[in-house]
């Protein structure tokens, strides 16, 4: 009785045609503007640059632009609540692009707070990085790990890994073990590739 109660639905659900969905359109809006940036931004986040100090949480932004506040940044800049500051000499080489940022959290033991900073660039302050780079609070570092000739580094995700204590590529971390992963967009394929294991 079931079955026959399931083809009977099944075929008036084939005579009433096509059902379209009520959904809303959606449009992708202008890209993200922020009064002083000479450019495009493609990122933003928040950081504190002292930690749990007393300084609080500052605008960081990531893009392709030259200067924030008429000061230069190449790429990446922050808003201190009363000017855009630089992070060094920012990013640079081939269409010098911040594309995705991410904060690692206290997980990450003596790396926590440190920004890292992925897009189309071959160096950070002067440092080979090829697309993804690490801020420590006062100097460009490259990820442990990453080596990405086509320099294209599109989105960022700090995510769960292994277990207590374990090692991976050279970064302990006590408790949880945290890995970054960064997806590639490699010209001339249609797709991204899967996200890559960096730490």
């Amino acid at each position: 009785m079931p079955f026959r109660s399931l083809i009977a639905a099944l075929f008036l659900l084939l005579l009433a045609g096509p059902v379209w969905g009520q959904c809303d359109t959606w449009h992708a809006g202008p890209p993200l503007e922020f009064p002083g940036i000479d450019g495009q931004v493609y990122a933003a986040t928040t950081w504190d640059p002292d930690g749990s100090g007393p300084a609080g949480p500052q605008l960081v932004v990531g893009g392709f632009f030259r200067s924030a506040g008429g000061v230069a940044a190449n790429g990446i800049a922050r808003w201190d609540g009363t000017t855009w500051q630089p992070f060094a000499t920012g990013v640079a080489g081939g269409f010098p692009a911040v594309r995705a940022l991410a904060v690692l959290p206290s997980s990450f033991g003596a790396l926590a707070n440190q920004i890292i900073v992925g897009g189309q660039f071959r160096t950070a302050g002067g440092v080979t990085v090829n697309g993804l780079a690490r801020w420590t609070g006062s100097s460009w570092q490259t990820v442990p790990g990453w080596t990405n000739p086509s320099n294209n580094v599109y989105a960022l995700a700090i995510a769960l890994r292994g277990r207590a204590g374990h090692r991976r590529r050279g970064l302990r971390v006590d408790g949880p073990q945290r890995c970054l992963l960064a997806l590639e967009r490699h010209y001339g394929h249609s797709h991204f590739r899967p996200a890559r294991r960096v730490w």
